[in-house]
């Protein structure tokens, strides 16, 4: 499935991309110049699974077990239920207020509050609160958008814009 080289290559033509010379390759995990380096694409990460967080700290995450862990970026599996709401849990109420519902279109039902926002709410694109992104669905789902992510991360890390589509202002509390 070479779509994500058309990704690639989109993603070398936008103008900053081509101001630094950056080619699709850039943009790609596997090779010289789109990978970190150092590890040759074969990062150190590290998984803690079964754990309750105790709170976010400026480094990383402590462990209600009190153990603290460093880290770039958390990814914080939760299974089912309210994104929204676990936001609040780690995060508090606030955070999950500007952040806003997730999933969802607006279509004005009791589940689905408006305004219309023409995409689905937070999911696989920046939400209100920086650096907090939401990854949802199915196995089939999350495996197919993290590439999505992946590439606007890396394109943020690299400088390059990456405009969000219908980042309207949060009208749902949580």
């Amino acid at each position: 499935v070479k779509v994500f080289d058309e990704i690639r290559k989109l993603f070398a033509q936008i103008p900053e991309a081509r101001i630094r010379g950056y080619t699709a390759s850039r943009f790609s995990f596997n090779t010289e110049g789109g990978r970190c380096e150092t590890c040759k694409g074969n990062g150190h990460i590290k998984l803690v699974s079964g754990q309750e967080i105790g709170c976010l700290t400026a480094t990383g995450v402590e462990l209600a077990d009190g153990r603290k862990l460093n880290a770039d970026v958390i990814f914080y599996a939760t299974g089912y239920g309210s994104m929204n709401r676990f936001v609040a849990d780690i995060a508090g109420q606030n955070v999950a207020d500007k952040v806003g519902k997730c999933w969802g279109l607006g279509a004005g039902t009791r589940k689905d509050p408006g305004p219309w926002e023409g995409e689905l709410r937070n999911m696989w694109k920046p939400t209100r609160q920086d650096n907090l992104w939401f990854q949802g669905g199915n196995l089939a789902q999350s495996r197919h958008f993290s590439r999505f992510i992946a590439l606007q991360l890396k394109a943020r890390m690299e400088g390059i814009p990456t405009p969000v589509y219908g980042l309207a202002q949060s009208h749902h509390k949580a």
